[in-house]
């Protein structure tokens, strides 16, 4: 029998199958997306509603009792999403369109039995509204079938807007809308005896639209928190982001419409006190300026000399795999049109961009084509050396076509230019492909793409990858594969890919049902992939089993899964056990409480990893969140345990009103290091901010303390 430490961990080398068996499952990839191609159905009629013309704006006070809607054309019922698709719902809801030649107004008016069950809580804008009752509406502009803004609200007059890109598929695959974009628009709502009721007004100067065209896509969305109902007006299928199902918005006289562009200007000043462990006291005063001139289908952006320090660092995580974390975008530069360059194999990850100063990019939609270019000038800072590092350049542009309303194909370049004289000749670093995305009938999804890079130093050195992945959803069942093969030599200096040097297929298969009753959801998922290097050796080979049941308003997850990898430093493979497990508790008031678990076999030692987290909500107005992260190991040779990482984070935030807050973290290791980041952040006027931040950070004896205040211009020529 065989001990835990030769079941955990050997040096023999092992051999992946041939090459040719890898393009064999290829070949077979590429038939199933044929066969299912044949197996097409016809499109669904859309529905339509008629947006209504006023001489006499409606008063947005979230009462509907002006003149227009009284003449605006109702939509019709509504009809389950979930649980159960297509079924009545248990309150009826109707929306209503109006505009004049600067505005466009959205009404909302859902009735509910017991007023007493209307539920609002989230007051923080573009946070999500899980446990609230929300409604909101999709504006295809460009009426492509593929892209759409967002706009929604809580009983609160909280709002939450996004831009969705190829049916919430973006360009990378992942699923999903841009919350980063924010636009101005009002909003105000009203509590009645037996509904509620939203009214929104939108500027037509905020949207990108064909002007050319004559009917936008549409879709309305209601959350009913109480039955835990999410309805929808069009039948869009097993996808909530189905743009191409959505309805038709008939009437608005496009040609006539105002947009109001402008050049924006956004001057900035800070002043930051500060006082190192090891430095004397300074103050540093900054200035800055943004501008941005907007067009009826493009946009353009220039920034000079940013400060992102009212943006707070990244939070200690414990990272179980062997690859590099992907942090989130923050800085308001890269954050409008940024998921435009997310393709599958990622060439531009813009954190790459380390200390912005300057920065231009265009952006936008002409006709069935995306466009997007942006330039960079960043000087990272040696935090060991605290010295500026030589000036890097990074250069990047993306282009998508529509062609027809299922296919679409598309560019994408990167190039990074590091001057140094140090060196012989400087350095130069990029990358560039091409991808196709295709919509099939039945939900299914394809998006292949391939791309070369280039490093040139003292010699010039290539490599390519490949990726191909598709996937089919409905509403109980979903499935998906994906083939990569990242080439020995592939880099990604300018980009995100976690896995160089690795090629192969994995493949996932998940089956749901959601329902009404004591038993929410019931979810079951299997996965798996199999990695080798450029010459046939298994780096990974992993498989996975989930369950999940969501009874009331708890849920429990059980997840077991067993990963081979390849320690390449060491030339030593283990062999992973591990189970997962997670229990919920989501209730729709005031308080939430959940605990992830893995356990098992990890690099050759006994492994626990446990993260806990509570989140209290007193009031409408204050949050706070409490989270741990832990791992402790114990080598299978030894009885003791080690503590491996361990983190707390305590975080509380106090909305004075939708467009002013107090927010504040602390930060805690096993190192006794320690951050705290107090920011107190108000929108005195549309895109014109004052904010005060403190920051201290405790790390290795020393202290670093820093006061900033920043004030926000933005005015319009």
């Amino acid at each position: 029998m065989e001990d835990d430490t030769t079941r955990h961990r050997t040096t023999e080398s092992m051999k992946d199958d041939p090459p040719d068996s890898d393009l064999r499952r290829l070949r077979a990839y590429v038939w199933l997306i044929g066969f299912s191609y044949t197996c097409a159905t016809a499109a669904i009629a859309a529905p339509s509603v008629r947006a209504t013309y006023t001489d006499v704006p409606p008063t947005i006070d979230g009462v509907l009792d002006d003149a227009c809607w009284a003449r605006a054309e109702p939509t019709g019922e509504f009809a389950q999403y979930r649980p159960t698709y297509g079924n009545p719902p248990s309150e009826s809801t109707e929306g209503r369109v109006g505009y004049d030649y600067t505005t466009l107004y959205i009404a909302f008016d859902c009735s509910i039995a017991n007023t007493g069950e209307i539920i609002g809580s989230e007051t923080q804008r573009d946070e999500g509204f899980y446990s609230d009752d929300h409604v909101g509406v999709y504006l295809d502009t460009f009426f492509d079938r593929r892209n759409a803004y967002a706009f929604f609200t809580n009983p609160l007059a909280t709002q939450r807007d996004m831009r969705i890109l190829n049916e919430g598929l973006g360009s990378s695959g992942r699923r999903g809308g841009d919350t980063s974009w924010d636009g101005t628009w009002e909003v105000r709502t009203e509590r009645l005896d037996d509904r509620w009721t939203a009214e929104m007004a939108i500027p037509f100067s905020e949207l990108r639209f064909d002007a050319k065209g004559d009917v936008w896509g549409i879709n309305f969305w209601r959350g009913v928190e109480i039955s835990e109902e999410d309805l929808t007006w069009a039948d869009i299928g097993s996808r909530q982001y189905n743009i191409s199902r959505f309805g038709d918005l008939h009437g608005l006289e496009i040609a006539k419409l105002e947009t109001g562009q402008g050049l924006l200007l956004t001057p900035y000043s800070t002043l930051s006190p500060r006082k190192r462990a090891s430095e004397d006291f300074e103050v540093a005063p900054k200035a800055g300026l943004d501008l941005r001139y907007p067009l009826t289908s493009l946009t353009m952006d220039v920034t000079l000399n940013p400060d992102y320090a009212q943006i707070e660092a990244d939070p200690a995580e414990v990272n179980l795999s062997d690859i590099e974390r992907r942090f989130a975008e923050k800085r308001p530069f890269f954050l409008e049109g940024g998921d435009l360059y997310r393709t599958p194999i990622e060439v531009f990850y813009t954190r790459r961009v380390e200390d912005l100063e300057t920065g231009a990019k265009i952006a936008g939609r002409l006709g069935s084509q995306s466009v997007a270019l942006m330039t960079t000038q960043a000087t990272p800072f040696n935090e060991e050396d605290a010295l500026r590092e030589g000036r890097s350049n990074f250069t990047a542009a993306r282009y998508q076509r529509d062609v027809g309303s299922r296919l679409g194909v598309g560019l994408v370049g990167v190039n990074k230019y590091s001057p140094d004289d140090t060196r012989a000749r400087d350095r130069t670093h990029g990358a560039g492909g091409a991808d196709v995305t295709l919509r099939l009938p039945h939900d299914i999804n394809m998006v292949a793409q391939a791309v070369g890079n280039w490093t040139r130093e003292q010699d010039w050195e290539t490599d390519r990858a490949f990726l191909i992945q598709g996937e089919r959803r409905s509403n109980t069942f979903r499935s998906g594969f994906r083939y990569f093969d990242t080439g020995r030599n592939f880099d990604s200096e300018a980009g995100f890919i976690p896995r160089l040097n690795r090629r192969g297929p994995g493949a996932s298969v998940e089956y749901r049902l959601q329902r009404d009753g004591l038993v929410r959801r019931v979810s079951s998922e299997l996965s798996g992939q199999r990695l080798t290097d450029a010459d046939g050796v298994l780096m990974e080979e992993s498989a996975e089993v989930d369950f999940m049941l969501s009874v009331s308003d708890f849920t429990v997850f059980f997840g077991p899964e067993r990963r081979l990898h390849r320690d390449e430093d060491e030339n030593v493979v283990y062999t992973d056990e591990t189970v997962d497990l997670f229990f919920g508790w989501f209730p729709p008031r005031h308080i939430s409480a959940r605990v992830f678990n893995s356990v098992g076999y990890r690099d050759g030692e006994r492994s626990w990893f446990m993260s806990p987290n509570v989140s209290l909500k007193p009031t409408e107005a204050f949050s706070l969140e409490y989270s741990m992260q832990r791992e402790i190991r114990r080598p299978t040779s030894r009885s003791d345990w080690r503590q491996e990482w361990r983190v707390q984070r305590l975080q509380a935030r106090y909305q004075f009103t939708q467009r002013s807050f107090l927010s504040g973290s602390a930060e805690m290791t096993a190192d006794d290091e320690s951050r705290f980041f107090v920011l107190y952040g108000s929108e005195y006027r549309p895109k014109s901010f004052f904010f005060i931040v403190y920051n201290e950070i405790h790390e290795e004896g020393e202290t670093d303390r820093a006061l900033f205040v920043k004030l926000s211009y933005q005015a319009k020529l």
